[in-house]
């Protein structure tokens, strides 16, 4: 059989589904027809059963790639498919032997790189083991070092929540404190200003005597006996009873200036004066020392200041004592 009819009768057999082939058929179609030009060079008619190693040999050195040194894959495929056909055909026995150790050579040159893959993927493996490893490592150190960030976190939380909590306690203790200040200041000064209303009261007696008076007084006895006490006790009668009255203005402006300014301290701290004169008896101001009865006058008024009294804001310092109407 002609090689020309063989190749046709192969490609018929495979548009028909009876040849399964892993090319594409125009461009297995290309390949074989281009082998049939070259045999036919050789000797033509090209018979099917004339294939020799030395025709496919000379085709496969004329299809080599210049730059690999290797014969095209696609050809290779192809000649492969065809031979296998023609074997299977019994048309053809030499050209197949002729093929094979071409074939055995590409099926060695894949099995060495096959190998050589088996043995990347074998070191690839190992590297993955060794970085799994790595990473695991690292995981658990991370987990550590996470840990000890956590605890110190955790610790450093609770150390400021104490110290907020003790700011908080050391506020309110300023606050305490200032307010103890703040009272113990205020009791201080009411106790001074207590101690100072005997010091008041005896100014405004003597005040009011020496309006009484019409603001003279007798001389003292030592103005003209001298300093001496049993001089002055042991004088006579005559010089006391002679001596001239001595002018005392000077000494009770002195006492009211002394008075003024004690009043005015009272001020500043908050103390003042109780109304009396004039008012009506408030039991929480005043205290009853004494009841007249007058005409025309309504009960509970206010008829006399005895003691006068003081107060600040709303603490009653001293009661006022006052003589009322029955």
């Amino acid at each position: 059989m002609l090689l020309r009819e063989s190749i046709e009768l192969f490609l018929e057999q495979y548009h028909r589904g009876k040849a399964e082939l892993p090319a594409k058929p125009a461009k297995l179609r290309k390949e074989l027809k281009r082998f049939l030009r070259h045999c036919e060079a050789q000797s033509a008619p090209c018979q099917t059963a004339d294939l020799s190693g030395e025709i496919v040999a000379s085709y496969l050195s004329d299809r080599t790639r210049k730059a690999s040194g290797r014969p095209r894959k696609s050809t290779v495929l192809a000649l492969r498919v065809f031979f296998e056909f023609l074997r299977r055909e019994k048309l053809v026995e030499t050209a197949l032997a002729a093929f094979l150790p071409a074939h055995t050579a590409t099926k060695n040159k894949a099995d060495n790189l096959l190998h050589q893959l088996q043995a990347l993927e074998e070191n690839l493996l190992t590297e993955l083991n060794d970085l799994t490893k790595n990473v695991t490592r690292l995981g658990k150190e991370q987990y550590k070092v996470q840990t000890a960030i956590d605890a110190k976190q955790q610790r450093e939380a609770v150390f400021f929540e104490e110290l907020q909590r003790r700011l908080a306690r050391y506020e309110r203790l300023l606050e305490d404190l200032s307010g103890l200040k703040q009272e113990l200041t205020r009791q201080i000064s009411l106790e001074i200003i207590k101690d100072l209303l005997p010091v008041i009261d005896g100014l405004e007696n003597a005040i009011a005597l020496s309006a009484s008076l019409n603001g003279k007084i007798p001389a003292p006895v030592h103005a003209k006996t001298g300093k001496n006490f049993l001089r002055r006790f042991f004088a006579p009668r005559e010089l006391a009873e002679n001596a001239a009255p001595m002018d005392v203005q000077h000494w009770v402006a002195g006492m009211e200036i002394i008075r003024d300014r004690l009043l005015a301290l009272f001020k500043k701290s908050g103390v003042t004066p109780i109304p009396s004169l004039g008012e009506k008896f408030d039991p929480q101001l005043h205290l009853t020392v004494a009841g007249e009865s007058h005409n025309g006058i309504e009960p509970n008024a206010i008829l006399k200041e005895q003691l006068r009294g003081y107060r600040r804001g709303e603490e009653i310092v001293r009661f006022a004592e006052v003589v009322v109407a029955k």
